[in-house]
């Protein structure tokens, strides 16, 4: 493998190991201490523990968002709102905590597998070095460091599996990032030693590859397989959704679109997961059947009706 290959992958782990790594922060103003944590769960843990109805939600480029809990549901914040103001209703802006979540980990597990894809082409010798703070360090090293954080902002129990499946194999291909995984994130030492154990349960059930279990491929399609988990866990075809990544990529777009319109027009739980589920079927129907998917309005009337009351609130 040339240079330029491996000095651009030594480039993006580097990048990578400058973003901020923990998401969520929750501040204690009784000991005047901040507690940061890598996913929404272990946030609101500690609030609920405080009796604090707010938090903080910091992106990989360090912007701050606030998070507020309104009527026992947390939202991030599009914008800042005075402190007086925290507990106002939703904006149409504002996003569910929930779903922030649900794209920190989908988006760490595509990064563990395209990580992972483009180191297995390099092959056994990588010798790229990244200097930080100082001291030159091995890339293997670091990468596996930037992983087990990224493994760490995951909290969903099937996606951590999967992550963990392409961590372990990774540090099975290569030493240097045995050793850097190992070693990694000293305030969690029981990283390395969960993902071990995932990959040993994931081996042991034997689990058939589907939605929800699929190797790590080298193809430049092998990043949109956490999509393809996703929507093929809905589909009674699941082969077929995983053939077909592009349309899968397009059907979540038009998943949270639907999502933001259920919301807009001020559905409840019960009625938005009615609609959303009928939108699924509709999406994955579409997909299965090769057909584009901008017709999915038209292939489910009360979705259509519903999507156009929208545009006239708008």
């Amino acid at each position: 493998m040339d240079s330029q290959t491996q000095h651009s992958l030594a480039q993006h782990i580097k990048t990578v190991n400058a973003e901020w790594p923990l998401r969520f922060e929750v501040y204690d103003p009784f000991v005047e201490t901040t507690y940061r944590f890598p996913t929404a769960q272990e946030a609101i843990v500690k609030a609920d523990d405080l009796g604090a109805s707010r938090f903080q939600y910091r992106e990989a480029d360090e912007t701050v968002k606030q998070v507020d809990k309104v009527d026992g549901q947390w939202w991030v914040r599009n914008l800042p709102l005075r402190m007086q103001d925290h507990q106002h209703p939703p904006y149409p802006e504002d996003k569910p905590l929930a779903a922030v979540q649900e794209k920190i980990e989908m988006d760490a597990l595509i990064d563990i597998e395209s990580r992972a894809a483009r180191r297995a082409a390099i092959g056994q010798r990588f010798d790229a070095t990244i200097n930080y703070l100082g001291y030159d360090i091995k890339a293997d090293k670091m990468m596996a460091s930037v992983d087990a954080f990224a493994f760490r902002r995951i909290q969903d129990p099937v996606l951590q599996k999967n992550a963990a499946t392409v961590i372990a194999k990774t540090a099975r291909q290569f030493p240097d990032y045995k050793d850097g995984l190992d070693k990694a994130i000293p305030g969690y030492p029981g990283t390395a030693a969960k993902i071990y154990a995932l990959d040993a349960s994931q081996k042991a059930q034997q689990e058939p590859v589907s939605a929800k279990a699929v190797t790590p491929r080298t193809s430049p399609e092998h990043p949109r397989s956490a999509a393809a988990r996703f929507l093929a866990a809905h589909s009674n075809d699941a082969a077929k959704c995983l053939k077909n990544f592009p349309a899968l990529k397009n059907a979540l777009k038009t998943l949270e679109k639907m999502d933001r319109t259920c919301r807009a027009l001020g559905f409840n739980d019960d009625k938005r997961r009615e609609v959303m589920g009928k939108t699924k079927a509709c999406v994955i129907s579409l997909v299965e059947k090769g057909q584009p998917l901008n017709n999915w309005r038209q292939s489910y009337k009360p979705l259509k009706a519903h999507t156009q009351e929208t545009e006239l609130v708008r």
